[in-house]
């Protein structure tokens, strides 16, 4: 054995608790080397999990700030002639806030007094979400038909009608839904809209970069959506119309060929 491994989790964990995590399996290493009288272990591989932030666009906890804890907790695997090569796996922090989903409402409708969103995907992307959404809650926008955004143009409205929201009057809750055949497919639950979804809508799912395509499953023989790379030639984007958008289709998506191939 030359390598330690530890992952404390992927989400919800506190930087503190990361920390503490590799400070037993370094703490480890040296009991190993105490015990064989000699280096045993040369290789700590401390994993990946920095939670990423579903409430904003902020990236929040940072690498520095993971950093700056490691360093003063276990400061031997920072010391320019540590005994130790350091690994680590930190790919959905890299990539999440990358990546977004835009899936089209095929209907609305009323279950009881719930108004519900039906939407193009569901448990088969966002399975950790519609598992655990307290740990996995993704920010939702929403477009018209023609791509508009709803929200701006209620912000708008409000400007024009002196800032007067009807005393919140016309504010609708939705359960935003995927299409599988399981009650549970319930991507956001009670989320509070000054406006009405409607059929041919699209909603923006934020901060699926890691974890929701590549975990994609064949649930009812669904068929993953293609992937899209877009590259902004301005650092400072703020209009589409004044800057140069490349676009370009980096997966294909499933065809009803390969879903099969999938169970033969």
């Amino acid at each position: 054995i030359e390598t330690l491994h530890c992952h404390v989790g992927s989400q919800g964990c506190s930087l503190d608790l990361i920390s503490s995590g590799i400070r037993i399996v370094v703490d480890l290493a040296h009991e190993i080397e105490q015990i064989v009288g000699k280096q045993q272990i040369k290789y700590i591989d401390i994993g990946g999990g920095l939670p990423t932030n579903f409430k904003s666009d902020e990236v929040t906890p940072t690498f520095k700030e993971l950093s700056t804890i490691l360093q003063n907790d276990i400061p031997e695997l920072f010391d320019e002639n540590s005994k130790y090569k350091m690994i680590t796996e930190f790919g959905r922090a890299l990539i999440a806030k990358a990546g977004f989903c835009v899936a089209k409402v095929e209907y609305t409708k009323k279950a009881g007094e719930r108004d519900i969103a039906i939407i193009q995907t569901g448990t088969e992307m966002f399975i950790r979400t519609v598992y655990h959404e307290k740990k996995w809650p993704l920010r939702i926008d929403i477009f018209d038909e023609e791509g508009n955004s709803k929200e701006i143009k209620y912000q708008e409205e409000q400007i024009d009608n002196n800032n007067n929201d009807n005393n919140g009057s016309d504010k609708v809750v939705y359960d935003i839904a995927g299409p599988c055949c399981l009650g549970m497919d319930i991507v956001a639950h009670q989320r509070i809209f000054p406006y009405t979804i409607n059929q041919g809508d699209y909603i923006l799912l934020h901060d699926v970069g890691g974890y929701y395509h590549s975990s994609w499953s064949y649930y009812n023989s669904r068929q993953s959506p293609p992937v899209y790379g877009i590259n902004v030639n301005n650092d400072n984007f703020t209009d589409f119309e004044q800057n140069q958008i490349n676009v370009k289709q980096l997966l294909s998506g499933s065809t009803i060929e390969k879903t099969l191939e999938f169970f033969t």
